[in-house]
């Protein structure tokens, strides 16, 4: 906050460059509004790695991964989502949300959504992430590795969330998946292109007999849009026999 006229004057925004060694660069500003100049701490060179099975580790490679979703700024929090052109046909990339300081640009955070698989990016048409009174991020992956074999929590065992919908929180300022919906399509759509992160999330209230349910949805390249709700942990998750998320429009769009 500057001033009562204009209360905010920060923009914020990513950038990706090719520098005079072609070498690539993803960094953070933070711009004053009022004159174009970098803010102190801006900007911040994005970098991140993130475990994987057996000890691996998965690295952010500025070269291939753009910030095509909008940024979320959320009490106190900047946060960044990624994805890959879709030259990149092998899927030779992950989905990554990334959480930084609003007042420093440091990095607090970082979740890889498909660790030990590939895809899942993040792109959502430019859509931003959406987030709940509780903080709480919803979003939407792109086609990539799902886990069809599930752990004792009903979630996929290595942690891959391709072609879903996800709820992510952040106890203790940590990113960690803490629901999600794997629509029964999922799995095939990823392998025809039926992006579910073909759009984004958005967080409403629904007015039912019973009072106010709060809701989520979402909409892809299957036609369907998907109800979703988003308080407690009810998305739907994935059973492999039937969608158990709260309602179905089917063919609602043209995919």
């Amino acid at each position: 906050p500057r001033s009562t006229l204009f209360p905010y004057t920060t923009l914020f925004r990513s950038a990706k460059t090719k520098d005079g060694d072609g070498n690539y660069h993803q960094r953070l500003h933070a711009l004053d509004l009022l004159t174009g100049a970098e803010l102190d701490g801006s900007p911040t060179e994005i970098a991140a790695t993130y475990p994987a099975n057996g000890g691996a580790t998965k690295t952010f490679d500025p070269s291939i991964f753009v910030e095509r979703s909008a940024l979320l700024l959320n009490n106190g929090t900047l946060y960044l989502s990624w994805g890959a052109p879709c030259h990149q046909t092998t899927f030779d990339y992950d989905g990554w949300l990334m959480a930084y300081n609003e007042g420093t640009l440091q990095q607090q955070s970082v979740l890889d959504v498909t660790p030990n698989g590939s895809g899942g990016g993040i792109w959502m048409s430019g859509a931003g992430p959406a987030a709940d009174a509780n903080g709480n991020v919803f979003l939407a992956t792109s086609k990539g590795t799902f886990d069809t074999t599930l752990d004792g929590n009903g979630a996929p065992q290595n942690s891959d969330y391709g072609n879903g919908f996800l709820k992510i929180q952040s106890p203790s300022g940590v990113l960690s998946v803490l629901d999600y919906f794997e629509p029964l399509n999922g799995v095939t759509g990823a392998a025809n292109y039926q992006d579910q992160g073909s759009g984004g999330v958005m967080l409403t209230p629904q007015i039912t007999a019973k009072g106010i349910l709060p809701a989520a949805f979402g909409a892809g390249k299957d036609g369907n849009i998907y109800e979703l709700k988003s308080s407690g942990n009810l998305l739907g998750e994935y059973d492999g026999t039937n969608d158990n998320n709260f309602n179905t429009l089917t063919n609602a769009l043209p995919n």
